[in-house]
C-alpha cells in the first residue's frame, strides 16, 4: 500500500513539473514524511527522463492532464497524503492549482476532505492556514464550503484558539464582498433547512461559530471592529445572521422581530453562554466599558454593546438580543442568562431593561450545541457512526 501511495504521488508531482506554469526542483519543499520525499525523488528522476524526450511535451500535453487529475483524484482520498500535499502546498503555488483542478473536476472530493475533517485533527488547521495564504484556496472554501466541513471545522474552533483567529481572519477578509456578491455563500449561511427543525448541521455549526469567536478575545475583538467596516449591506446580512437566524427583507419593527425564525434565540443563547463563561469572569469592573482598553474583555463588550444600544436605547439588534437572553432566564431559568443580566444591570441604565420586549412563553429551550454527537444531520441525511467509520476506512 506504501508503495502505491508512492507511485501516486510520483506521478502528481512529475506531471506538475511539466505544466505550463512550470515550477522547478528548487521550488517543490521537502515535506514531513517519508512517502512524500521519496515520491519526490522518484518524481525527480521521472521528469528527468521525460526531458530528454523532445517530443513529450507535445505529445502528451493532453494526455499528462488527465493521468495528473486522475491521480490527483486518488491522492485526496488518502487522509495522509492530502496533508503533505496541503502542507507542500503552503510553500508552492503550481500544487496548488493542482488540488484545486482536482477539486474542480471531481466535485464530490470535497465530501471526502470532509470526512477527514472529522477524524483527522490536523485537517482544518492546515486547510484554513493554506486559505489565509492562497487567494485562490480562500476563493474555493467560499464558493464550496458545505455543510460537512463548517460542521467539523466549528467543532474544532471551539478546542483550537490559533484556528479560531485564523478562520476568523479569513472570514473577515471575504466577507464583505461574498455576503452581497456570492449568492452561493449567502444561501449556505441562511440554508436553515426545515425552520420548524431548527437541528440541522449548519445552525449548531452557527452558534458553535459564535461561542468559539467571541469566545476567544483577539477573534472576537477583530470580528466586531470588521463589522465598523463593512457597508449597510453586508453588515445587515451578518448582523441578521447573528441576531435573527434569518435574512432580512425588510425593515423589521420588533413586532416583526418577535416572530422571527427560532434560531435567533439558539444564537443568543451562545452569545449569552460565551459572555456568562468566557467574558464577565475577564472583565474588570474597575475600568468598565472602553472599546481601546488594554483589556480585551471590557473592549470586546464595549464594542459588541455599540452594535446592540445607541444613544436613544437598544437598536431593534438589541431588542431581539434581550428578548431572547430574557426568555433563557425567565421561562428556562437558565444559570448563564441570570449571570449576564446581573453583569448588564450593572452597567446599563435601568432604562434599557425598560425598552426590551417582554420574554416568550414559547421560546425555546437552551440545548447542547458543543458536545460532538454520535449522528449528526446533513441536510435531511443522518450518518451514524458506524456509517462514518465505515466510509472513513475507505478514504
Amino acid at each position: 500500500m506504501k508503495f502505491l501511495k508512492i507511485g501516486l504521488v510520483s506521478v502528481v508531482l512529475s506531471l506538475s513539473m511539466i505544466l505550463p506554469y512550470q515550477t522547478t526542483e528548487a521550488s517543490i519543499p521537502m515535506c514531513k514524511s517519508d512517502v512524500m520525499n521519496m515520491a519526490m525523488k522518484m518524481a525527480d528522476e521521472m521528469f528527468g527522463m521525460a526531458s530528454k524526450v523532445p517530443v513529450f511535451g507535445r505529445f502528451m500535453s493532453s494526455a499528462r492532464r488527465r493521468v495528473m487529475d486522475t491521480a490527483f483524484d486518488e491522492v485526496l482520498k488518502h487522509t495522509s497524503l492530502t496533508l503533505d500535499f496541503m502542507r507542500c502546498a503552503l510553500h508552492n503555488k503550481t500544487i496548488v492549482k493542482m488540488m484545486l483542478r482536482a477539486l474542480k473536476y471531481s466535485p464530490g472530493l470535497i465530501d471526502d476532505m470532509g470526512m477527514m475533517a472529522r477524524y483527522e485533527p490536523k485537517f482544518n488547521p492546515l486547510f484554513v492556514l493554506l486559505a489565509t495564504r492562497s487567494h485562490s484556496v480562500s476563493e474555493y472554501i467560499f464558493n464550496n464550503i458545505n455543510p460537512m466541513i463548517y460542521d467539523h471545522l466549528t467543532y474544532d474552533m471551539i478546542e483550537n484558539p490559533e484556528l479560531t483567529e485564523e478562520f476568523t481572519k479569513l472570514f473577515i477578509s471575504g466577507s464583505a464582498y461574498h455576503l452581497t456578491h456570492n449568492k452561493r455563500f449567502v444561501e449556505f449561511l441562511f440554508d436553515f433547512d426545515d425552520p420548524s427543525n431548527n437541528d440541522d448541521a449548519i445552525e449548531r455549526a452557527t452558534e458553535r461559530f459564535i461561542y468559539s469567536v467571541f469566545g476567544n478575545f483577539n477573534a472576537g475583538n477583530m470580528l466586531v471592529d470588521s463589522l465598523s467596516n463593512l457597508d449597510s449591506g453586508p453588515y445587515n446580512i451578518l448582523m441578521d445572521l447573528l441576531f435573527f437566524g434569518e435574512q432580512r427583507t425588510s425593515n423589521y419593527s420588533i413586532e416583526k422581530a418577535e416572530v422571527l425564525n427560532t434560531q435567533r434565540f439558539y444564537n443568543t443563547y451562545a452569545m449569552v453562554d460565551v459572555l456568562a463563561e468566557k467574558i464577565i469572569p475577564h472583565f474588570d469592573n474597575t475600568v468598565g466599558m472602553d472599546p481601546i482598553s488594554s483589556n480585551l474583555a471590557n473592549a470586546l463588550v464595549a464594542k459588541l454593546m455599540s452594535h446592540l444600544t445607541n444613544s436613544t436605547g437598544l437598536t431593534v439588534y438589541g431588542q431581539s438580543f434581550f428578548q431572547a437572553m430574557i426568555s433563557m432566564a425567565q421561562v428556562h431559568h437558565n444559570k448563564n442568562a441570570y449571570i449576564v443580566i446581573g453583569f448588564f444591570e450593572k452597567i446599563f441604565p435601568s432604562e434599557a431593561f425598560e425598552q426590551a420586549p417582554a420574554a416568550l412563553e414559547q421560546a425555546p429551550a437552551p440545548r447542547d450545541y458543543k458536545t460532538r454527537n454520535g449522528n449528526i444531520k446533513l441536510g435531511n441525511h443522518w450518518f451514524p457512526p458506524s456509517l462514518r467509520r465505515l466510509l472513513d476506512s475507505l478514504l
